[in-house]
């Protein structure tokens, strides 16, 4: 998975991008199949109305580690069809995604960060899901030296009303994420429709 947020900064590889360019902060998480971003499933458009101070109990004379507690609320999720993989599609709203990251400083130098997520959503037929992330790590952030670009194999960065942000609005932090589970209650009632039995055979060819 691949993710891109403003303050830091697999079963499928998650990619990241969270954006700083925007108030109230934007995040944005795909799938990615190493060169096919948001192919299979992607959330996006949750956002962080309110900032937490970072706890740096654990952080003494430039050393330690510093822990970064973040909320976004709402946003949508989408799962796309995959036959490699067995799922169907669909799509849905987020309730509240909570992320946790850590990052370590040596000689008051960040050198690494870590993070995991948790959320979770509603289909639009009902059905609730849960989301965790694990096994985080960023990859770059536009606002320390060397002011890394964010690479286009990342989600775009998002401005405050989830629309794409502008050129001269590129900054956040990226990332990947190597660990997600995904909780989709089998049991929960969906309606039904009329379909064709030639239709209902291509879906178990």
């Amino acid at each position: 998975m691949r993710y891109c947020s403003s303050i830091l900064l697999v079963i499928i590889l998650l990619l990241v991008s969270l954006a700083a360019s925007a108030s109230p902060v934007p995040g944005s998480y795909a799938s990615t199949s190493g060169s096919v971003l948001g192919a299979q499933w992607e959330i996006k458009c949750g956002v962080e109305t309110t900032s937490v101070p970072p706890d740096y109990s654990n952080y003494n004379a430039g050393n330690g580690w510093v822990t970064y507690h973040q909320t976004f609320l709402g946003g949508t999720f989408a799962l796309y069809s995959d036959p490699a993989v067995g799922w169907g599609s669909g799509t849905g709203t987020l309730n509240t995604t909570s992320i946790i990251t850590q990052v370590q400083f040596f000689n008051s130098i960040p050198y690494s960060s870590s993070f995991t997520g948790v959320t979770s959503g509603t289909f639009s037929v009902g059905c609730p899901m849960d989301f965790a992330m694990a096994n985080g790590f960023g990859v770059g952030e536009t606002s320390d030296p060397p002011y890394l670009t964010k690479p286009a194999t990342y989600p775009v960065f998002l401005a405050a009303d989830c629309s794409p942000a502008d050129g001269s609005h590129q900054f956040g932090s990226w990332g990947d994420v190597n660990d997600i589970i995904v909780r989709i209650d089998a049991n929960c009632a969906t309606p039904t429709h009329q379909s064709t039995w030639g239709t209902i055979k291509s879906i178990y060819r």
